[in-house]
Order: structure tokens, then C-alpha cells, then sequence
């Protein structure tokens, strides 16, 4: 479970294949839930938002990265071949992370 900057949404990711956003109000209302293709996924990292984009790591190595508003997939990225741990954004298109064979990485998005 993630926090948007600026407190207006939480974002859950599922078990299997998807992200869910919820408005923060008290009605906990969706957003929006996207599909993301990632499988069965068990990694315990969070969804973390910086500049209006949303990051999170799989258990397979893939890092994804979508719009917070609409959910959209912007992109994704294979790191390794095992747990991606909670990123840490620097900015909407640059992102650091590391992964349980402990490589660090920093990935430039266009």
C-alpha cells in the first residue's frame, strides 16, 4: 500500500496482476485499477508516487511505473530476475532501486 504526494489517493497493489487506487476521503472510493501483467506477485515493496508518477518493484525483477491520475502504464523495466525493493524516485523519469541479489540501480526514463 502507497500514499499519493499530495494525500489524495492510496494505492494498493494486488496479489495478482493488479493496481488499485482508492480516493482517501472517507468513502474510499476506486479511481481507477489497472492491469498490470506482472502474475502472481508476493514482494512486499510499496507503490511509491513522486511527481504525479507511481513506481513499484515485482518479485520477478520488473520495475513499473504508471501515471497516478489514470493508472495508465507508462513503462516498465526489468532490473533482475528477482525481489525489486521499494523504490525511491528522484524525480517523474529518474528512480533508484536495488533488488534482493543486491544490485542498485538507477533507471532514466524518456
Amino acid at each position: 500500500v502507497g500514499i499519493s504526494e499530495d494525500g489524495s489517493r492510496i494505492y494498493a497493489r494486488c496479489m495478482t496482476d493488479t493496481v488499485i487506487a482508492f480516493s482517501a476521503s472517507s468513502s474510499l472510493s476506486v479511481l481507477w485499477a489497472t492491469p498490470c501483467g506482472y502474475g502472481y506477485d508476493i514482494d512486499p515493496s510499496m507503490p511509491v508516487e513522486k511527481e504525479g508518477v507511481v513506481f513499484f518493484g515485482t518479485k520477478n525483477g520488473l520495475l513499473i511505473a504508471l501515471d497516478g491520475k489514470t493508472g495508465r502504464v507508462l513503462w516498465k523495466h526489468r532490473v533482475g530476475e528477482t525481489i525489486v525493493h521499494t523504490p525511491v524516485p528522484l524525480d517523474a523519469h529518474r528512480v533508484v532501486v536495488s533488488d534482493l541479489d543486491g544490485r542498485l540501480t538507477l533507471i532514466q526514463a524518456r
